[in-house]
């Protein structure tokens, strides 16, 4: 499963299933924006034990237990969390608040 959804500002929400059925189901979330530079983008999963653990380089998480993954931007002044957001439900509607926080805090 692969979804796209682009706007006026040249932010790319991609999803991409990471497993399908029981314990492993899951979607990860990568986030381009095209127009921020410098950026850099780290997408980590909140753990049951509400650890981070970051993906690595591939997207693929270490550990796959859990539905909750936080996004993170990393400018050249400060880091800023977004809201986290519980996956795999992201319909159109949360990705759009996705879009538009993201904007926001540029």
């Amino acid at each position: 499963m692969y979804y796209e959804v682009m706007n006026e500002h040249n932010i790319t929400v991609m999803t991409s299933l990471l497993g399908r059925s029981g314990q492993h189901a899951g979607l990860a979330v990568q986030v381009i924006d095209l127009l921020a530079d410098p950026l850099a983008l780290v997408v980590q999963e909140i753990d049951n034990a509400n650890s981070e653990i970051q993906l690595d380089a591939y997207g693929r998480p270490h550990s796959q237990r859990s539905r909750i993954w936080t996004i993170r931007l990393f400018t050249d002044t400060s880091p800023r969390d977004l809201n986290p957001i519980a996956l795999p439900w992201l319909d159109n509607e949360q990705i759009e608040t996705l879009l538009r926080l993201i904007t926001e805090n540029r």
